[in-house]
């Protein structure tokens, strides 16, 4: 037999093996696209129903492709990050944080229900976060299956602490605290997840118990205690979110804890301005963003309705911290549009400009974060001290 028929028998017999390969190829490709649009539809739900729809895809994916959870992240935390500004306005829905944000909850919340026996082993899973949101997540969840035992607690809170920045850890604290004595959050999220996305609850529901016991139990730490507090105002947010955007109630609640009174307040506000007041800023509503914070300032006086405007400069990093990195040079036009907002609180610009500041200090290790730093100092750095 001659070397050209050998090379023409091979190529004919590997030809049928060359087509299947070329159509599982394609079917593989399509069953990737199908999973990117799925979860891409996550990202334009309401918010409180965002980190549920995240939730149940990531334990899909766990549990059908037999995938790695550290995998997952590298896999899919593209599709939940803005490519510019103009995506970010389209699928920003505020309520719950930018998408990337929202998605690393969730992460943590599965790594929280799949780590329990190994909590220090599912916290280091987080180190991967560059959103923020899953540490939080996964000690707020192991809390609750573990029934809020106070020595467990302590545990989750030292080993995240021992990983990670004090501000996460004492975040999701304050969370845990707001669960155990004042309403359960997480609860409530697990009654939404089981029914359907649409579950109404019954008034008689929301029944608010003693909010001073929460506040207490982060007086046992001496590191950033007030960033329990304001763990403790996130979850009011977040209760009231369900409730009906009823914000003077968490303003009448915060009146009621005689010893927490100031700092509840203000917790509160920092909170709105981000979660309110920061969104409509970023996405163009000048004039409904300020009017937001300024009725506060009326309401509460400056001293506390400027956290307001504090709030905005938060979630004005959170976004920035949710834009795709990989060609931070391109997007210098988001830089500029970034940094100009905070100009839009007039004298309350010190404020908003200062705790972009914080933030900084608290995520450098995001490389936009990183780029948005080295911008903000050779354009603002003079005037305020980037």
């Amino acid at each position: 037999m001659t070397k050209p028929n050998m090379w023409i028998r091979a190529l004919a017999f590997s030809f049928p093996f060359l087509i299947l390969i070329f159509f599982l190829g394609n079917i593989l490709k399509s069953s990737e696209i199908y999973l990117g649009d799925k979860i891409e539809k996550c990202n334009i739900v309401d918010g409180h129903i965002r980190i549920i729809c995240y939730k149940n895809f990531l334990e899909g994916e766990l549990k059908n492709a037999n995938d790695s959870i550290n995998h997952l992240i590298e896999k899919w935390l593209p599709y939940v990050k803005y490519n510019t500004l103009t995506q970010a306005n389209l699928l920003y829905q505020s309520s719950h944080g930018p998408n990337c944000h929202t998605f690393m909850h969730a992460l943590g919340d599965v790594i929280g229900n799949r780590y329990l026996d190994n909590p220090s082993e599912g916290l280091a899973i987080c180190a991967n976060d560059v959103c923020s949101g899953c540490r939080m997540s996964a000690i707020t969840r192991m809390a609750y299956s573990y029934n809020y035992d106070e020595s467990k607690i302590d545990q989750l809170i030292n080993i995240c602490l021992n990983q990670t920045y004090e501000f996460l850890c004492m975040h999701g604290a304050g969370h845990i605290f707001f669960d155990k004595y004042i309403f359960n959050i997480t609860e409530l999220y697990d009654m939404l997840e089981e029914g359907s996305y649409q579950s109404t609850l019954n008034n008689s529901f929301w029944a608010i118990r003693n909010m001073s016991l929460a506040f207490e139990a982060c007086d046992k730490f001496t590191r950033e205690r007030l960033v329990c507090y304001l763990g403790i105002a996130h979850n009011i947010y977040h209760y009231l979110h369900f409730a009906g955007h009823e914000w003077d109630k968490g303003i009448e609640w915060c009146n009621q804890v005689e010893k927490y009174k100031e700092i509840c307040l203000k917790s509160f506000v920092f909170i709105l301005g981000g979660s309110e007041a920061g969104p409509q800023l970023i996405k163009g509503n000048t004039n409904g963003s300020i009017s937001f914070c300024t009725n506060l300032v009326q309401l509460l006086g400056e001293d506390i309705g400027k956290g307001c405007f504090k709030g905005i400069g938060l979630e004005i990093m959170g976004v920035a911290s949710s834009l795709n990195v990989d060609k931070p040079s391109k997007l210098r036009r988001e830089f500029e549009y970034l940094a100009s907002l905070c100009k839009e609180t007039g004298k309350y610009s010190d404020d908003c400009y200062n705790e972009m500041k914080d933030y900084i200090k608290r995520d450098i290790n995001n490389l936009w974060i990183k780029e948005f730093k080295i911008y903000l100092s050779e354009n603002l750095g003079k005037k305020y001290g980037f």
